[in-house]
């Protein structure tokens, strides 16, 4: 991991700061309410079988999906964290249903936007017990900003019916969604 990027292999989600890079919440995301209450928001880079840190937090692993998006020149300046849950986790095709959707639905008009700033989506899956997925947004410049702009971007792209199968799914259950910037 560097400067440029926090995306890893594996990442782990420590809910009290401790990380190879540190972050505090900035805002929560506007729509359901979070699962978890994370204020501080350290991430380690894991190699696969090396050992969680001892500090309260999930392990996500990054899918056999493709990153989305495009480095700039510049450091990641802000994240925009998001972490689905299944409504029914123990049906696997709906379960899958929802990975689909988050892939080939939601995250390639994030991805083709051309938001300013929004540099990289990575998409996670968890290892271990917590929300299934993890989808981290890296942008390098404010979050805050970053985020507006892509709502705006996204919204004016895509027609009503797109945009409502852009935003929902039977399955989704967002679990948390903020975006974060350096401590």
């Amino acid at each position: 991991m560097d400067t440029y990027s926090v995306a890893a292999q594996e990442l782990y989600l420590s809910f009290d700061g401790r990380g190879d890079t540190s972050w505090r919440i900035s805002k929560p995301l506007p729509g359901e309410s979070n699962a978890y209450d994370i204020e501080l928001l350290g991430l380690t880079a894991l190699e696969p079988g090396q050992p969680s840190p001892d500090s309260p937090g999930l392990r996500y692993r990054r899918t056999v999906r493709p990153t989305q998006g495009r480095l700039s020149n510049r450091p990641t300046a802000g994240l925009m964290i998001t972490l689905l849950d299944a409504r029914d986790r123990h049906d696997a095709d709906a379960v899958q249903s929802l990975r689909d959707w988050a892939d080939f639905v939601h995250i390639p008009p994030l991805a083709t936007s051309g938001t300013p700033g929004l540099t990289l989506i990575s998409p996670y899956d968890v290892v271990g017990e917590g929300p299934l997925y993890l989808h981290l947004l890296e942008f390098d410049c404010d979050p805050d900003d970053g985020s507006k702009a892509m709502t705006k971007r996204v919204s004016g792209q895509l027609d009503k019916p797109q945009l409502g199968a852009f935003l929902n799914h039977p399955q989704k259950a967002r679990a948390f969604g903020a975006t974060f910037v350096p401590r």
